[in-house]
């Protein structure tokens, strides 16, 4: 964004970089509100928005505070969506919520996966489910990962218990004949 302040054009930087004009826009104006920390890319894990904050965002939106993009760059939101998601669900009179619990999700999504039985898989799936799928209070309480919590919820609701079974490897439901491969021809008992 230097060089637009020292004469480079908007539309020659996208040229140069081979950047969207629109981005290009977006990212000076965020580099005239807030400098250079303003172009540092952020983990989108790591950002926790209260429910009062959205509101303020989507209240001053909807007053004509501005537009997208220059609310977003206002508050500081990396991104335009951000500010017209809230907005939305403000105008359709759903809840705004915290956007992260503290304390939790980003100690437990680096969890390494680890062996369950069954009987683990339902009574995990069945904590997450009557905790309003909150997957990653789920992950802290049974020490898991929050990928294997979310795939084993979503496992249940389309197949139910039988979707949590652990499919890997060969099932060894009968033993093997002396003529079937695998079985030991010749040998006599």
């Amino acid at each position: 964004m230097k060089e637009h302040e020292e004469g480079a054009s908007f539309y020659s930087l996208e040229k140069k970089y081979g950047i969207t004009l629109g981005t290009v826009k977006r990212w000076n104006s965020a580099f005239r509100a807030h400098g250079e920390d303003a172009l540092v890319p952020q983990n989108s894990d790591l950002c926790r928005y209260t429910a009062e904050f959205k509101k303020e965002v989507a209240l001053d939106y909807l007053s004509g505070g501005g537009s997208g993009p220059s609310i977003a760059v206002k508050y500081g939101i990396h991104a335009e969506s951000t500010v017209l998601k809230w907005v939305k669900q403000y105008n359709s009179h759903e809840e705004l919520t915290d956007s992260r619990k503290t304390g939790g999700y980003l100690m437990t999504k680096d969890i390494k996966r680890r062996k369950t039985t069954m009987e683990e898989r339902v009574r995990i799936v069945e904590y997450c489910i009557s905790h309003s799928n909150d997957y990653a209070s789920a992950a802290k309480e049974f020490n898991c990962s929050y990928g294997q919590v979310y795939s084993w919820v979503k496992k249940y609701g389309t197949d139910d218990v039988e979707g949590l079974r652990d499919g890997r490897g060969r099932n060894k439901s009968e033993e093997l004949s002396e003529v079937e491969p695998g079985g030991i021809i010749g040998v006599n008992t």
